[in-house]
């Protein structure tokens, strides 16, 4: 997903896409390169491409992202963490550095921006493909169970976590006013 960001928190959709192949880091770097894209980072996902995913940021500058569940140890929607806060090792590539981030309380800040109460404004174009607009709002929470899950009907939530990811490191980087200050 690129998004523009503006100081202040308003951004605008600027196109997304899917990304594969054994030249997918290159891809992505290239794509950076072409648009003057100065900060971007990858989801460490379920940690089965964790040392692939490092790699690459090593090797492109990319920021290397998780999301979390242990958002009460947060005060912001994100923290600094590594890898060996995250398993409870230490040394080697394991103390690589990345973004833990507090995606319950992101997803709670992107639907109210949605729906036009948050503070910031998100701008997705009228044109915007219906793939995109049914990913990005395909969780809701589940109050009894207290966690987010897929709506009925949706398979996919990518687009959804590339977002919350976004926010964060739009957050991280000084766009927006960061949760908890």
């Amino acid at each position: 997903v690129r998004r523009f960001w503006r100081n202040g928190g308003d951004s605008a959709l600027i196109g997304y896409g899917f990304l594969s192949g054994p030249n997918q880091y290159k891809q992505l770097d290239d794509l950076c390169n072409s648009h003057a894209v100065d900060y971007a980072s990858i989801d460490m996902g379920d940690g089965n491409r964790q040392a692939e995913i490092l790699e690459a940021c090593r090797q492109y500058g990319f920021t290397p992202m998780k999301g979390s569940s242990r958002e009460s140890n947060m005060p912001l929607i994100f923290r600094e963490s590594s890898v060996n806060e995250l398993t409870g090792r230490n040394g080697g590539e394991e103390s690589t550095r990345f973004l833990e981030v507090a995606t319950g309380r992101v997803k709670e800040l992107l639907y109210e921006n949605y729906a036009g109460k948050g503070k910031e404004r998100f701008w997705i174009a009228a044109d915007t493909p219906e793939e995109y607009c049914i990913q990005v709002t395909s969780e809701k929470f589940n109050h009894d169970s207290e966690l987010w899950e897929l709506r009925d009907g949706c398979k996919d939530n990518h687009l959804l976590d590339c977002e919350v990811n976004l926010y964060a490191a739009a957050t991280h980087q000084g766009y927006m006013v960061k949760v908890g200050e």
